[in-house]
């Protein structure tokens, strides 16, 4: 866990999260919310993860339509039509 948690890895996750600049997960924080957020609850995030009770947020879950190929639901094979 000691790796995981390491500043260098920390701030290249970050790093390559604003990079991706994706949508706004189910907390509806977007890309440049987050680091201002992080600044101000980081001893907070950091006490929950060294202690092992930290408890991520559900992930939105979104379908993509994608030509020629059927699936119903993640997890799925997918099967190429055609």
């Amino acid at each position: 866990m000691g790796a995981v948690l390491g500043r260098g890895n920390l701030a290249e996750a970050l790093r390559r999260v604003e990079q991706n600049a994706g949508a706004a997960g189910i907390d509806g924080m977007s890309t440049k919310e987050l680091r201002p957020w992080l600044h101000s609850h980081w001893p907070e995030v950091r006490s929950t993860l060294d202690a092992g009770i930290y408890r991520p947020q559900p992930v939105r879950r979104v379908m993509i339509p994608k030509p020629r190929v059927v699936c119903g639901c993640w997890g799925c094979r997918l099967r190429w039509i055609g």
